[in-house]
């Protein structure tokens, strides 16, 4: 009867310690290409060897598919993309993702909602937003219907 009762008390506790690290936040971080931006080297160098960063690889894949293929089987809270940009295009690896082409993408982009509870956070190296950058964050909330927040 004891060693009944243990065992039921362990797969308790093992139920518990479960569902606190699935409840617990789970950030997920994406690294844009290398580039001689300081800021973007200290963020490499920040998130180097980190299981939770995808660090964005110039290949025929598009950066918008890694990131598809690297969150697609995980629970995150926030997906924070760290990224360059200019007035009207965000960089993610060798993809400039603009208003435009951004429903080529659709595909993948509505996929992220599978993974993301919380919201997705784009870290770029500017300090203006222009209409065209707004346009393009209004349709990226329209096609994954996730909070999209962008932060400098």
């Amino acid at each position: 009867m004891k060693k009944q009762l243990c065992l039921i008390l362990l797969l308790m506790i093992g139920m518990v310690t479960v569902l606190a690290a699935q409840s617990s936040d789970n950030n997920f971080f994406v690294i844009g290409s290398v580039s001689d931006d300081l800021d973007m080297i200290q963020i490499q160098m920040r998130y180097q060897g980190d299981p939770n960063a995808l660090f964005i690889e110039e290949s025929e894949t598009s950066g918008c598919e890694q990131i598809t293929d690297a969150i697609k089987d995980l629970i995150i809270n926030e997906l924070h993309i760290f990224v360059r940009n200019d007035n009207n295009r965000l960089f993610i690896g060798d993809l400039a993702l603009t208003s435009t082409n951004i429903a080529d993408l659709s595909d993948q982009l509505v996929q992220w909602k599978n993974s993301v509870t919380g919201k997705v956070v784009i870290h770029n190296n500017s300090g203006s937003i222009s209409s065209d950058l707004s346009e393009l964050l209004a349709k990226m909330r329209s096609i994954t219907g996730l909070n999209i927040e962008l932060v400098y």
